[in-house]
């Protein structure tokens, strides 16, 4: 149970939480007539938190084309503890950068959220601190959300755990963020990681990649889904 579990947290919310990412010009709701006191998640990985605050409902929207995302209600934008009302807005995206605008912005600010989500975001934001650090040539010894599991140094990257299976459980998912599309080939265990910022994936196991066809057996494939790397 326990290992099908981690398939679904890592396999299929990466599937729904950005599978339209690369769908030019649509909109995904993120939030529809949220109650006041609700909450949503902006995707996976990403410490990014919209609260309804305001009296009626909260409505939050996201245009990949445009990268902007659309606040129809009053929502404090976590963790900035900013108030957004009826507002359209951009926010940065990758890792680095998410670190690096959110510290500038002084004390961290989860509002509501129940302590077990907090715990998630805070590991996030550790992860994306870790790739600033990475991006400032720092050195990664002192990020310990790295030290193994679903995070960990892969080649001298940060590398982020986006899908894992015994075998037990097939089927696809998307990388966050992009249009690209990965399927289960087998047989065996797959493991299959995302390195940023260079957004590289490392894969344990075999899968294919659906945009080319390519398979990949315990190699690499680039962030514009071609196989760099693969056995025999």
């Amino acid at each position: 149970m326990r290992r099908k579990w981690l398939l679904l947290a890592f396999g299929v919310t990466v599937l729904l939480s950005y599978s339209s990412a690369g769908h030019a010009g649509r909109a995904k709701e993120l939030m529809k007539d949220g109650a006041p006191g609700a909450w949503c998640r902006i995707r996976y990985g990403i410490p990014y938190y919209f609260e309804n605050v305001g009296s009626g409902s909260l409505t939050v929207t996201y245009d990949s084309a445009r990268k902007k995302y659309s606040v129809k209600g009053t929502a404090k934008l976590l963790p900035f503890g900013k108030i957004k009302k009826d507002e359209k807005f951009g926010l940065p995206e990758d890792e680095g950068s998410i670190a690096r605008a959110i510290d500038a912005a002084g004390k961290v600010d989860w509002g509501s959220l129940p302590k077990k989500e907090v715990a998630r975001a805070e590991k996030a934001l550790a992860f994306c601190r870790c790739v600033a650090r990475y991006e400032a040539g720092k050195p990664l010894t002192d990020c310990k959300v790295l030290k193994g599991g679903n995070m960990k140094v892969i080649d001298g990257e940060p590398a982020r755990l986006m899908f894992s299976t015994d075998g037990s459980m097939k089927g696809s998912w998307g990388a966050v963020g992009t249009d690209l599309r990965f399927k289960y080939v087998g047989p065996g265990s797959v493991k299959f990681y995302q390195l940023k910022p260079s957004g590289r994936f490392r894969v344990s196991g075999t899968v294919k990649v659906v945009k080319t066809g390519q398979i990949c057996k315990n190699g690499w494939i680039g962030k514009d889904g071609k196989v760099t790397y693969t056995e025999e």
